[in-house]
């Protein structure tokens, strides 16, 4: 299993996970950086139309490699990360069913599918390397794994963000459509947690990630960062 790096961010070649969060609530992005952009910059998904393109702080993220692509790959995927924030802007939804149909195109723009399409911090990430060419997740397995005790818990989380997603209805401009889309998935729609979504990132080589691998390494994963916070790394949901 790879581990955290607190080590500068200057050292990731081309692509790396981030990791970051609260003890309840981690977060996961993708950074990247490249020839024409070097200086390694955060994508990530922060809430309903919020995809966001920020510098780095080390205090809020640790970085774990991608070395299961190589040099070239990481590469190519670093330009196309520029492509989808430059064809999206921050518009991406934010929804708690995974599908499996693409969510972005060959230019990086994102597809809607169907009314309620949207994705979370982790199942955003898991989607910029499907769409690209490298489905690090075995989805399937997470469907036929799930653990009842895991279960409520994630009803829980899903119901807060239903909640959020309400309250924040008028400011942030989203349809009555959409939030019944999400009402109608709790329960039904598996979450994938960031922490798995980044050992996922990590393992990968060509095989998707079965469950049963991502969840226990990205328990090991999210402890890592917690040893690390007196190191100046935060331990850390979608």
């Amino acid at each position: 299993m790879h581990s955290p790096n607190d080590r500068p961010f200057s050292q990731i070649s081309y692509l790396a996970v981030a990791l970051g969060g609260e003890v309840d609530q981690t977060h996961v992005g993708l950074i990247f950086a490249n020839h024409s952009s070097p200086r390694p910059r955060l994508l990530h998904l922060g809430f309903h139309h919020r995809l966001k393109l920020d510098d780095l702080d080390p205090t809020e993220y640790c970085w774990i490699d991608v070395l299961g692509l190589d040099e070239d790959e990481r590469h190519q995927m670093s330009i196309w990360l520029g492509a989808i924030w430059s064809a999206n802007g921050q518009r991406i939804p934010y929804g708690i069913s995974f599908s499996s149909e693409p969510y972005f195109d060959s230019s990086g723009a994102f597809v809607s599918t169907s009314s309620g399409t949207g994705l979370t911090c982790a199942t955003f990430v898991s989607a910029l390397f499907r769409d690209f060419g490298f489905p690090i997740l075995d989805t399937e397995s997470w469907q036929s794994s799930y653990p009842n005790d895991r279960q409520a818990d994630d009803i829980r989380w899903q119901n807060h963000i239903v909640n959020l997603l309400s309250e924040h209805k008028a400011y942030l401009q989203i349809s009555d459509e959409h939030i019944a889309s999400q009402i109608a998935a709790i329960g039904i729609a598996c979450r994938y947690r960031p922490e798995e979504v980044a050992a996922a990132a990590a393992i990968y080589t060509s095989d998707p990630v079965h469950f049963s691998v991502a969840a226990p390494q990205g328990t090991g994963l999210k402890e890592e960062l917690f040893l690390l916070r007196g190191r100046g790394c935060a331990a850390g949901g979608d």
